[in-house]
């Protein structure tokens, strides 16, 4: 038995274990045709020829009645290093950029080479002084010349104001939670 090795119709994919028997050319006689021509197959989605071995992330893909192995890394997911941008690979044949990672960039992170770090001036800047900023601006109305308050309390405010701006220079790394002053009794 003559046996056939299927590809799928559109992406060219060697079907593991969709092996069929050739039906021999009833029309085939050997001294007008080629031995090729002795079996009935449709030479874009089969072939006489087993596929190649493949390793892992490839796949045999048949391409003009020749199979050639070509990289497989669909479904899989990369991220950019330097731009963070994701890609989800959906084709075959999709080589990887050196650029990319399989590991999912943190929040307000750069690559450093084998792992995302949260950059700490980034951080400052986009977590820790918006919240500071908004905790500021809570508590805006308490230094009106205007707000019934006595001397004393107003100072305990002046003095947690003064410390929310000092906060951002005082940390010298990421910490979580951020240790944010407390806010006078009300």
């Amino acid at each position: 038995m003559v046996i056939l090795y299927n590809a799928h119709h559109m992406t060219g994919e060697y079907l593991q274990g969709r092996n069929s028997a050739a039906r021999q050319n009833p029309m085939w006689r050997p001294e007008t045709h080629n031995t090729d021509e002795c079996w009935l197959y449709n030479p874009q989605t089969s072939s006489l020829q087993p596929p190649p071995e493949t390793g892992d992330h490839e796949v045999a893909v048949l391409e003009n009645g020749l199979w050639v192995v070509k990289p497989d890394h669909r479904k899989e997911v990369y991220f950019d290093t330097a731009t963070q941008t994701r890609h989800e690979i959906n084709d075959i044949g999709i080589e990887l950029d050196p650029a990319w990672t399989e590991k999912e960039p943190l929040s307000n992170s750069k690559w450093n080479g084998t792992d995302w770090a949260v950059d700490f001036a980034l951080w400052l800047e986009s977590v820790v002084r918006p919240q500071r900023d908004s905790k500021l601006t809570a508590c805006d109305y308490r230094m009106m010349p205007d707000f019934p308050m006595d001397a004393e309390k107003k100072t305990e405010w002046e003095f947690y104001r003064q410390a929310l701006r000092d906060l951002p220079s005082q940390l010298a790394e990421v910490v979580n939670p951020i240790p944010w002053p407390l806010a006078p009794a009300q």
